[in-house]
């Protein structure tokens, strides 16, 4: 009777805390592909049957598809359903929202639509540069460099000599400078 005091359950920090973020999406995962597979949403780009829509990364998603009215209106009734389904809230203060090809005019009607800000190549993404075409080695080595800091602090304390020479010998012959 009455209120009972929680003492267990995941908690920010906690190693199993990102796997219901994982579970839920991808349910919106499958349900983006199979939207795009039956034709109820159009992917922007059709390669050799290969139409990519979606990329996810642990709490984010890239979100790829043709930016006609029918499209966005299916888009953003996924999203609802999702977030209502799920708890999660998709965050349009950090959302972004890449749009080419398109007139200004258009662009802006797009963002006004998904309610997220426009963004424009060059942009940056977990220190990385976003641009279009082949990623080139100065769009991320500031991300490597970062790395390196990090490492040079814990791995000298963890690795026996023989194993910091084996690894390094292997990160050399792996790089293509």
């Amino acid at each position: 009777m009455g209120f009972f005091d929680v003492s267990r359950g995941l908690r920010q920090g906690d190693p199993l805390s990102p796997l219901p973020f994982v579970i839920a999406e991808e349910v919106l995962s499958r349900k983006l592909t199979k939207m795009v597979q039956k034709g109820e949403i159009r992917a922007m780009v059709n390669r050799n049957g290969c139409q990519p829509s979606h990329l996810l990364f642990f709490d984010d998603i890239f979100i790829f598809f043709n930016g006609n009215k029918n499209n966005l209106e299916k888009l953003m009734q996924l999203l609802q359903k999702y977030q209502q389904a799920s708890g999660q809230v998709v965050s349009k203060d950090k959302s972004k929202c890449f749009v080419g090809g398109v007139a200004e005019q258009r662009r802006r009607h797009i963002a006004e639509i998904l309610q997220m800000e426009l963004s424009e190549f060059p942009d940056k993404y977990l220190g990385v540069i976003l641009k279009p075409g082949r990623l080139k080695v100065e769009q991320t080595w500031g991300t490597v460099e970062m790395l390196q800091k990090l490492l040079v602090g814990w791995i000298g304390k963890m690795l026996a000599f023989p194993a910091r020479l084996t690894l390094i010998k292997f990160v050399l012959c792996s790089t293509n400078l």
